[in-house]
C-alpha cells in the first residue's frame, strides 16, 4: 500500500518508538487543531458556526487560553457565549414552575441536562475523534497487508491501556477470526513485555531515592513516572 495522507502519520508514529504510538497520533492531531483554531480559522464562517454551536471542553479551553491568540479566542468565546446565554435564559425562565400553590417547584432537569451536554461538547475533541478513527482504520488496513507495520508493531514499546482496549475491540470488528487471533497473540506479547519493562523501571526509580542506590546509574528510569502515568491513563503530566 502506497503511503498517503493517513498512512504516513500511522507509520511515523510507530517509527518514533514512543510508549504508545496512538497517543502520539492523538497528541499530534491535538496540536494541529489547537494551532488551527488559534490561527486565522476563527474568521472562517464555517468554522465559527461549528465553534458557536459546540464550544470547547474545559481541557481544550484551558489549552487554547494558554495559546498566543487571546483576541481570536475571545471572539469565538463571545459568539458561543451569546448562544449559550440565550439558551440558558430560556431554560431558567421555563423551569422551576410550581405544580400547585403549596408545592415545591419541579427540578429544572432540562437545564441540568443542557449544562452537562455543554461541558462535554467540544469542536476540537470532535475533529480529533473523526481523524483518529481514520488512523485506526488505516492501521488495521496496513496490518492486513503485512510488511513493515507488523515489524514496527513487534518492535514497539506497547500501548497505553485505553488504546490497548481500542485495539482489542477494533480488531474484533475489523479482522476475520483467524486474523484477529493472530493479532491478539502479537499484541499480548508486545504489551506484556512493555508493562514488565515499565514496572521494573518504576521500581528502580523509587530505589534511586534510597541512599544505598544513590551512586548507581539511573539507566532508563529517570522519566519512568510520567511514562508509567501515560501507560495507565493515555495522558501525561508534562503534556
Amino acid at each position: 500500500m502506497k503511503e498517503h495522507i493517513y498512512t504516513i502519520p500511522v507509520t511515523d508514529a510507530f517509527r518514533g518508538k514512543t510508549e504508545c504510538p496512538f497517543c502520539f497520533m492523538r497528541d499530534e492531531l491535538e496540536k494541529g487543531e489547537l494551532n488551527f483554531v488559534l490561527g486565522p480559522s476563527y474568521m472562517d464562517d464555517s468554522v465559527r458556526r461549528q465553534t458557536n454551536e459546540k464550544g470547547f471542553c474545559p481541557e481544550h479551553f484551558r489549552k487554547l487560553y494558554a495559546g498566543k491568540n487571546r483576541l481570536g479566542l475571545a471572539l469565538m468565546t463571545h459568539t458561543h457565549f451569546s448562544r449559550v446565554n440565550k439558551k440558558v435564559s430560556g431554560l431558567i425562565a421555563n423551569g422551576g414552575i410550581k405544580k400547585g400553590l403549596f408545592s415545591k417547584p419541579d427540578k429544572n432537569t432540562k437545564l441540568s441536562e443542557y449544562i452537562g451536554t455543554l461541558n462535554r461538547s467540544c469542536y476540537i475533541c470532535d475533529k480529533i475523534g473523526q481523524t483518529f478513527e481514520l488512523y485506526i482504520e488505516t492501521f488495521f488496513h496496513l496490518w492486513g497487508q503485512g510488511g513493515e507495520i507488523r515489524d514496527l508493531f513487534a518492535e514497539s514499546s506497547g500501548f497505553c491501556l485505553p488504546h490497548l482496549a481500542v485495539l482489542m475491540n477494533s480488531a474484533a470488528e475489523k479482522l476475520d477470526p483467524r486474523g484477529c487471533s493472530g493479532f491478539y497473540g502479537s499484541l499480548s506479547e508486545v504489551q506484556n513485555r512493555s508493562m514488565e519493562r515499565i514496572e521494573g523501571e518504576l521500581d528502580w526509580f523509587t530505589k534511586k531515592f534510597d541512599y544505598r542506590y544513590k551512586d548507581e546509574p539511573w539507566n532508563n528510569s529517570k522519566d519512568a513516572l510520567p511514562r508509567a502515568i501515560r501507560k495507565l491513563t493515555s495522558d501525561c503530566p508534562d503534556r
